[in-house]
């Protein structure tokens, strides 16, 4: 995503538009025509949700979604405040410690990032999960039980929006499910799990 790390951080707003844009001309850069499956995490969850409604081509089957965003409460916080709102549970502490130089030296990575909650990226995606719940699309919702940037319903949320939707819940895991070494465990083994019993 434009913004994250040291990739380039345009003058732009960062809205739906502009991060399913990019991922569909990044799938036509590889080339791929389509992908059978789509997984997004986080940010990246919000992003698969609107590519998916916006250009359903592109996936073929599954979409799979880990700790996504895009019905997050924004009425009280900012966008950063909304992502790290209460007590961080031990295991993200880090993850946030390697952030933080993330906001304070790339260029442009707090204007993206607030521009994502300020463009409705984190709180209002709701027609992306309402049109993947109307499609014929496989989904899987994961999300721990201890996610402290993104609360727990939010899964709760999404599954209202995607009827068809298998979820799975890590228990004890954070929002760094892909990190920590049994949740990491237990997330690839839900993936893989959803993806054979389409065979």
């Amino acid at each position: 995503m434009y913004g994250r790390g040291y990739s380039e951080a345009p003058e732009l707003p960062c809205d739906a538009n502009l991060c399913t844009v990019q991922l569909a001309l990044l799938l036509q850069c590889v080339p791929w025509d389509a992908v059978d499956t789509i997984i997004g995490s986080s940010t990246g969850g919000a992003v698969t949700a609107a590519c998916v409604a916006m250009f359903p081509h592109l996936v073929r089957k599954n979409i799979v979604l880990v700790a996504a965003i895009g019905l997050m409460e924004m009425k009280n916080a900012t966008p950063q405040e909304a992502l790290v709102r209460g007590k961080q549970p031990t295991g993200e502490e880090w993850a946030l410690k390697l952030r933080n130089p993330q906001t304070l030296y790339p260029p442009g990575f707090s204007r993206i990032f607030d521009s994502c909650g300020k463009e409705g990226l984190v709180d209002r995606l709701y027609w992306a999960y309402e049109t993947i719940g109307k499609s014929d699309k496989r989904c899987l919702i994961v999300h721990g039980t201890h996610d402290g940037l993104v609360p727990y319903d939010e899964a709760n949320k999404i599954m209202g929006y995607i009827p068809q939707a298998k979820f799975v819940e890590i228990n004890g895991g954070t929002h760094f499910l892909s990190m920590e070494e049994g949740p990491q465990q237990m997330l690839v083994e839900s993936i893989l799990t959803f993806m054979r019993a389409e065979r």
